[in-house]
């Protein structure tokens, strides 16, 4: 069945912007920028540019450099974050700046003369490597702590492999568009338990149950949503569009290629263990956060190791 997702397309001034990042997704770099837009009522919103729209936005700002700067941007993914919308660029989108359509004149009719962009000030939540060290367990440690009374929500950091990735129940799960919490079918529509109504689309949204194992035992973790985003560069829907348009040439039950290709490529996990560790027959544990190896080693010329793209 066809899902729907709230794809937009926006029209603004770019205020502020902040530094381009570069993601290392499987064996190349992705480019990411965060930049904010103001609309004529001076409402902000940021927007989250991936790949390739990164890098229209900076071939055609060099062109436009010092002047005021308004911008369409086609098919944006709408997000939230912190209770406040977002958007991401998709696979789709499209960037085009002071473009001279009526939308773009009114921008720029309305700002002051100052075509000056602000650095963008978002949330860094830092963790270094003696955090991550400190807290360095392997899976066996892990596995014997899930088997005492441990305090729920305690969290490990673990250096292991992603050596399987469960094809039987999916890499992604139907949310609900306004509480991303897991919806289930119902006739043509969908029910939504956490807001008690029917919703008529879902959004697609990761969640990996992931095999990993290290020298001294294995277990499986669960990535969700953002973390997964974040380790492979593209939101799931894209993801899940490509795969649609591919039906017919992929093997059944096999995941996507660009999630497949996780197999074999080994991460810092911090994992949380909860109630449900307590009880479960077979252990698995959420994964809060994944880093690349690279940040255990000690000659990275700075130890700030983790910074949040999204705000």
């Amino acid at each position: 069945m066809r899902q729907d997702y709230i794809l937009t397309d926006v029209v603004g001034r770019v205020c502020c912007e902040g530094e381009i990042e570069e993601k290392h997704i499987q064996d190349r770099k992705v480019p990411c920028l965060m930049i904010e837009l103001e609309d004529v009522r001076n409402d902000k919103v940021r927007l989250t540019l991936w790949g390739e729209c990164t890098v229209q936005y900076m071939e055609q700002k060099k062109a436009v450099e010092g002047s005021i700067i308004a911008g369409v941007f086609t098919s944006t993914m709408v997000k939230e974050f912190m209770s406040s919308p977002t958007l991401s660029s998709t696979t789709a989108t499209k960037v085009f700046l002071n473009i001279d359509i009526d939308e773009v004149l009114a921008l720029k009719n309305n700002c002051e003369k100052d075509s000056t962009i602000k650095p963008l000030i978002f949330q860094k939540p830092v963790i270094n490597r003696d955090t991550i060290l400190a807290g360095l367990r392997n899976i066996s440690e892990i596995l014997r702590i899930a088997s005492t009374d441990f305090e729920a929500g305690s969290s490990f950091y673990c250096h292991a492999m992603i050596y399987d990735i469960n094809k039987n129940i999916g890499w992604y799960y139907n949310s609900c568009r306004t509480c991303k919490r897991l919806i289930k079918s119902c006739g043509d529509k969908f029910w939504c338990t956490k807001c008690n109504k029917i919703v008529d689309d879902a959004v697609p949204r990761y969640r990996l149950d992931v095999g990993v194992k290290d020298d001294s035992e294995y277990t499986q973790f669960i990535i969700f949503d953002t973390e997964a985003e974040k380790t492979m560069g593209q939101i799931a829907m894209s993801v899940y569009d490509i795969q649609e348009k591919m039906e017919g040439n992929e093997i059944d039950g096999e995941v996507p290629a660009l999630i497949a290709n996780l197999i074999g490529r080994s991460y810092v996990f911090r994992v949380k263990l909860t109630e449900y560790n307590k009880t479960t027959y077979k252990q698995s544990f959420t994964a809060t956060h994944v880093f690349p190896e690279s940040y255990l080693r000690s000659n990275e010329k700075s130890q700030v190791l983790w910074m949040l793209i999204y705000s």
